[in-house]
């Protein structure tokens, strides 16, 4: 027996070798088939959402037809304001810095736009990676609405030069389908976004910081995007950017389950990642810049 011990070995050890790259080839094989079907999903929604965009403009030449021969019948009619859309988002600027730009108080937040910055409906979405304005306005100044939010966070002027996005109607609208539809988003399809966005026009709504024009916008947009995102299941399995965290950490730490996990921060991200580590069946503690809020996140 001692003789062929060495051949008995290497066989063994040669089986487990050659199992693990089965399973590492076949964990590749359905990784890249998943990454094709999102591609796939992703492109799907894309076209709906082309066809919705195009549909809507064709309704908007109508109406624009009918408005011109009210106008030429009733002399004076009130034109409609303009959309806006300014934001600060993770395409151009990191988590750590975003948090610069995020208001205490989005209700406040919103009335304070308001009253300074020549708007007269406004709606925040702020989330862990993005901070949008929507508003509407017949003459706006987008330096007023740079002035207003730096007031709001106490950041300079200059803060905005590289990091703030602007744009109007059209492109706005089309935005906010994006990010219903779960186009926009970090991690393509994750289901926070479309939630995060009822909250936002509902806030709004309780103080009366929308109006008319918004509250139709949103809920447009909350209607196209959920008919998308069903249509084309490109949320399909639950996607966020915790389980995504999550799922990153399995991938390249061994037997995570034996670790010590450590949960930096009690912010919107951190909280993803707990709920998604808990789901799961990890334990694993937190640390943040208070006991406080350590203390009360994991209660």
């Amino acid at each position: 027996f001692s003789l062929y011990a060495p051949i008995f070995i290497v066989c063994f050890l040669w089986i487990i070798f050659y199992l693990k790259l089965d399973i590492i080839f076949v964990m590749r094989i359905d990784k890249f088939l998943n990454a094709v079907n999102i591609t796939k999903r992703r492109a799907v929604a894309e076209d709906m959402l082309k066809e919705k965009i195009v549909f809507i403009n064709n309704l908007s030449v109508k109406k624009a037809k009918e408005v011109k021969i009210k106008k030429k019948n009733a002399g004076k009619i009130n034109m409609k304001q303009n959309i806006i859309n300014a934001r600060v988002t993770f395409r151009k600027s990191p988590i750590h810095v975003l948090e610069k730009f995020a208001f205490k108080d989005m209700p406040n937040a919103c009335l304070t736009f308001k009253k300074n910055s020549s708007v007269s409906e406004c709606v925040i979405i702020q989330t862990c990676n993005r901070i949008e304005l929507f508003a509407t306005s017949d003459n706006h100044n987008v330096d007023k609405i740079k002035n207003t939010w730096a007031s709001l966070t106490g950041l300079d002027d200059n803060a905005f030069r590289d990091t703030l996005e602007v744009c109007e109607n059209r492109d706005a609208y089309e935005h906010l389908l994006k990010l219903t539809s779960g186009l926009e988003s970090l991690v393509v399809g994750e289901e926070q976004i479309l939630g995060q966005i009822k909250e936002s026009i509902s806030a709004a709504r309780k103080v009366d910081a929308s109006g008319k024009r918004l509250n139709k916008l949103f809920e447009r947009s909350i209607r196209i995007g959920t008919r998308i995102r069903n249509s084309t299941g490109i949320g399909r399995g639950g996607i966020s950017l915790g389980s995504m965290a999550v799922k990153l950490a399995e991938e390249n730490i061994d037997d995570i389950k034996s670790k010590h996990v450590l949960l930096i921060g009690t912010g919107e991200a951190a909280t993803m990642v707990a709920k998604s580590l808990k789901k799961r069946g990890y334990a694993f503690n937190i640390t943040s810049r208070t006991l406080e809020r350590a203390v009360g996140f994991s209660q």
